[in-house]
């Protein structure tokens, strides 16, 4: 999960990691070896691939001769010492772009950016929390943006996190692409699964549903400018009556949220 507020303490650009604790990763270790191995004919398989993924990027191909005892060796944790001791890791930079390489291998496994090409090792899966500081920023000292990482985090830790936060947001915005923005099941899983968070004593009073690439269409025979934009705004338009239609069947939704509240921008 990742925050993004205003630095209101010095002119730096800062990030401070807060990773999940020693116990909260041995357990996780534990749950990640008891899913692959009760899978193993799942190798195709999107979770599957995605836990190999978790272990394989901290320890190499290491872990598939180690138990999760052996992985737990402070050998792997050498460059993070503020994990072993569950303390925070303050980075500090005076230039976004500069600090984006220092903190490349705590929030993504690939990156196309010249800095991460000698990652050896990347410790995103012990992150709980990255919150990001910018300076001389107007806009982030009213408020702070927030980049859940959705639900069905293995980690209960890092689950119980984004939960909270979601029930102190005042406006959460769901973001999908505009041509699949009404089918994209994630999308209303993660809606369906904290609407309760959100509107049983929580701060949220909008729901912000974003749809992206709303100037990407099919082809048109009328190409020129006037033609165009009548085509983006015909998409727009039933992009937003699609997602407006699945959000009024959604009536455990509605009954927390009015449509007043739920909001489509394209």
């Amino acid at each position: 999960m990742i925050k993004v507020e205003a630095n209101m303490r010095n002119p730096k650009y800062e990030a401070e990691i807060e990773f999940i604790t020693k116990e909260e990763w041995k357990e996780e270790l534990w749950t990640l070896f008891n899913f692959l191995g009760d899978n193993e004919d799942q190798e195709k398989d999107e979770d599957y691939q995605d836990s190999v993924e978790k272990l394989s990027v901290l320890y190499g191909e290491e872990w598939r001769n180690k138990s999760p005892e052996n992985l737990m060796d402070k050998k792997y944790f050498k460059e993070i010492p503020k994990f072993l001791s569950s303390k925070s890791k303050i980075l500090t930079s005076y230039t976004a772009k500069e600090l984006s390489a220092k903190l490349v291998k705590y929030t993504r496994s690939e990156s196309k950016e010249e800095d991460a090409k000698d990652v050896k090792r990347w410790y995103w899966p012990l992150v709980k929390c990255v919150t990001v500081r910018v300076p001389k920023n107007g806009f982030l000292q009213h408020v702070t943006l927030v980049d859940l990482p959705g639900n069905g985090d293995r980690n209960k830790s890092r689950d119980r996190m984004w939960k909270k936060l979601v029930g102190s947001c005042s406006t959460v915005w769901i973001v999908a692409e505009i041509n699949r923005a009404a089918a994209e099941k994630e999308s209303w899983e993660i809606l369906k699964e904290s609407c309760s968070l959100m509107g049983n004593g929580g701060e949220c009073r909008q729901i912000h549903f974003i749809c992206t690439k709303s100037d990407h269409f099919g082809g048109s025979d009328d190409q020129s400018a006037a033609g165009v934009r009548a085509q983006i705004l015909k998409q727009n338009k039933q992009a937003k009556i699609k997602v407006m239609a699945e959000f009024s069947k959604l009536k455990e939704v509605k009954k927390q949220f009015s449509e007043e509240c739920f909001k489509v921008f394209t």
